[in-house]
């Protein structure tokens, strides 16, 4: 992926805890997801990791727990 902002990707994921197994998969469903890069609309360390990766590449992004989203939830 290049790291040009505006641009939408679709990834599967899966959610887990350390040395844990996955909570929460697309795989199980079928369909990867899709997001707009630079739209703050997925966890920004996610985002950082996508940018520079190639279709189809493998890989594992750890982010720390410390409120990802908190200005997406706050009222």
């Amino acid at each position: 992926m290049s790291d040009a902002p505006q641009q939408v990707i679709r990834f599967h994921y899966s959610v887990a805890e350390v040395g844990q197994p996955p909570m929460e998969s697309s795989h199980e469903g079928g369909e990867p997801i899709a997001a707009l890069i630079g739209a703050g609309n997925i966890i920004p360390g996610l985002e950082k990791a996508l940018v520079g990766k190639a279709v189809g590449e493998r890989f594992e992004v750890v982010v720390p727990p410390r409120r990802p989203m908190a200005s997406a939830t706050r009222r």
